[in-house]
């Protein structure tokens, strides 16, 4: 069964939040305002749905001054659709879009895990598998040669991946290197997004956890107060008790969003569906 603009919408809307916004925009994100920083992660998000082609153009304020940068989408059959659009509330102009090529590696770069963490959303919500996260939590799979995963011992004596809630304003990354730096004691250096994953923390109490692969430094393990202990494990050794399957799914990886559709998409069917968000309709 073919899905729907109108279903593919609702499911970007319904993903979007504080977390899924560009950290700049962050400060100033409000669900009055929802689609505040999102241009980049969705655009992805619905090529990765629909094909076609990504549209970038300049955004400068009311008095001329630059603002950024606006992404959104060319849909096979010359459609452009903008769900973001609305986030320009002060009188901004949005530029002459030129086209932009995909980033060729989505793990990696300024914004992969916001990009992963709503194609994840995006997709449980097309699904109809609820509940829906709101909270995050950023963790790291570091690994040393021989295969050994550092790993965290919490107060309820389980095992689980080091990491912690970023701050707002703050880049997955630097809130990542924050949290090893605290929990553990070692820098890392972090590389690429090894999968998004919802974990149950407690009785219908539902957080999104966004994983990155990480290469620890050669520094000595440090324990805070937070944790009765740090180590590098064989993750094997370990019981679902012991490691809970949330953690283990991230450790084992693979959970990359498809990429840009294969087969091109005709939106003209559906564009009544979105028609107060279709920037431009071609010939």
């Amino acid at each position: 069964m073919r899905t729907s603009l109108m279903s593919i919408e609702q499911a970007i809307r319904a993903g979007w939040c504080l977390w899924t916004s560009d950290p700049v925009d962050q400060p100033g994100w409000s669900s009055s305002n929802p689609a505040s920083g999102q241009c980049a992660s969705t655009a992805l998000v619905v090529q990765d749905l629909l094909g076609g082609d990504l549209l970038m153009a300049d955004v400068h304020e009311a008095d001329g001054t630059r603002q950024g940068v606006h992404y959104w989408n060319r849909l096979p059959g010359d459609v452009e659709l903008d769900l973001t659009r609305e986030q320009f509330r002060r009188g901004e102009v949005v530029g002459e879009p030129r086209k932009v090529e995909r980033p060729r590696d989505v793990t990696r770069g300024r914004l992969p895990g916001h990009y992963h963490l709503l194609a994840a959303r995006v997709a449980r919500g097309l699904a109809d598998a609820a509940p829906e996260p709101r909270a995050v939590t950023v963790k790291a799979v570091c690994r040393q040669p021989d295969g050994r995963v550092l790993l965290c011992r919490n107060q309820r004596d389980q095992w689980e991946l080091p990491g912690g809630r970023p701050d707002v304003g703050e880049l997955f990354p630097d809130g990542l290197r924050r949290a090893l730096r605290e929990q553990t004691g070692i820098e890392i250096t972090v590389d690429n997004v090894a999968g998004v994953r919802a974990l149950e923390v407690l009785p219908g109490t539902w957080i999104d956890v966004v994983a990155y692969e990480c290469i620890p430094a050669r520094d000595r393990l440090r324990p805070s107060a937070e944790h009765a202990a740090v180590a590098f494990l064989e993750t094997s050794t370990l019981d679902a008790h012991e490691l809970p399957p949330v953690h283990a799914q991230l450790i084992a990886g693979g959970a990359s969003p498809p990429g840009p559709a294969r087969n091109p998409w005709d939106a003209r069917a559906d564009a009544m569906d979105l028609k107060p968000r279709l920037v431009g309709i071609g010939a």
